[in-house]
């Protein structure tokens, strides 16, 4: 059975009152503004499998390191644990979150006293989409390796493998073949659904690219630094399919993000930054930037000693505000999505809004500034 045969016997009505997972601003729409009881949305179900395909995202993507370029890991100092929480338009009734946590330990070279050769580290997520209706969670290993380029930069490698699992809560669904002409739905007829399957297990590859300019220069000597870096995700294309004999590969992810870090004065610092995604015929454009203030010294490892705020705007989708605390030991950060898109006349001011905590173990050599993405 073919997945666009679906697009004809699947859907009549989602039991969940509002279903906004969709690749297409229109169709959310239509569903949202006329209740899906009402309407027979069988293509509703193709987009149901084409929305697994879609890789979740974070507004706070500069402090999710290896969900955003596996080449990151080989830039921390010392061992490293972050997790973050994004919940989405919870007002609606169609509440999507998405969690992930990564530890990243760096290694270090035995034939110099300072110096690293990369990094390690192991990652998990999970997001579940319309109250649980759509689920992804995986588990990734990585790996990543410090290539010196000269004195004030260096190119940092990354590979990334593991596994993911999608499903589906099929029970969350009435299909065509259970309405009778005479009386309606009728719960109690088989929906024929024997070839579509709840559940699939994904190998997963992913690799990327990282150059650092500046990066291990004293931050008083140096006004600047800065950084770009390429990723590319689901490079084995595993077939992501739930029907029995179909083909469905899941379609790379890429992402192209960079940043500067310019010095205001021993205490302030401006982070600007932008991030570049596109999977399959989707583009996601971030742009934004942090203000950081040290306001006390780093060596008090608990106390609370730069603050942090900014903002971003993500095109055509959302404005970004953020704000975060921290000191040698830990990072703590808030966002709030305000609502930008087409989609805004019909959700209203349903948002989403995203904590991320990170803990890490002092450098023996603390640095005077501290920015979101280290």
């Amino acid at each position: 059975m073919e997945k666009k045969a679906l697009f004809f016997n699947v859907l009549v009505k989602f039991k969940n009152p509002i279903f906004l997972y969709c690749n297409d601003w229109d169709i959310q729409k239509i569903m949202l503004k006329y209740s899906f009881k009402k309407l027979l949305l069988g293509f509703t179900c193709c987009q149901v499998f084409l929305a697994m395909s879609q890789d979740p995202t974070f507004s706070q993507f500069y402090t999710a390191g290896l969900y955003l370029n596996p080449a990151i890991i080989a830039l921390e100092e010392t061992a490293t644990l972050s997790a973050h929480s994004r919940t989405q338009w919870r007002e609606t009734g169609a509440n999507f979150q998405t969690n992930q946590l990564s530890v990243m330990v760096p290694i270090p070279r035995k034939e110099v006293l300072e110096g690293f050769w990369g990094g390690v580290g192991i990652s998990a997520f999970q997001d579940k989409s319309v109250n649980g209706t759509l689920n992804t969670g995986g588990v990734n290993v990585t790996f990543s390796t410090n290539v010196k380029m000269s004195k004030k930069s260096q190119v940092t490698l990354g590979i990334q493998g593991g596994m993911i699992q999608k499903s589906v809560d099929l029970n969350s669904f009435t299909w065509a073949s259970q309405y009778n002409p005479f009386i309606g739905y009728d719960g109690s007829i088989d929906p024929g659904i024997g070839g579509i399957g709840n559940k699939v297990f994904l190998p997963d590859v992913s690799a990327g690219v990282l150059y650092f300019y500046n990066y291990n220069e004293d931050f008083n000597d140096s006004k600047m630094d800065g950084y770009v870096g390429l990723s590319a995700y689901h490079l084995n294309q595993a077939n992501e399919a739930l029907v029995t004999g179909a083909t469905s590969k899941l379609p790379i992810l890429y992402k192209l993000h960079a940043g500067l870090d310019i010095q205001l004065g021993y205490k302030m610092s401006l982070n600007p930054n932008v991030l570049v995604t596109l999977q399959a015929d989707n583009m996601q454009v971030n742009a934004g930037t942090y203000f950081n203030y040290l306001f006390s010294p780093l060596v008090e490892r608990w106390n609370p000693a730069f603050v942090m705020i900014g903002g971003w705007y993500r095109l055509q989708d959302a404005f970004i505000m953020s704000a975060g605390m921290g000191g040698a030991y830990y990072t703590l950060a808030f966002s709030y999505d305000m609502n930008a898109s087409s989609l805004r006349d019909v959700v209203g001011n349903a948002s989403a809004y995203e904590l991320s905590l990170k803990l890490k173990k002092p450098a023996k050599k603390l640095k005077s500034h501290h920015t979101p993405r280290m």
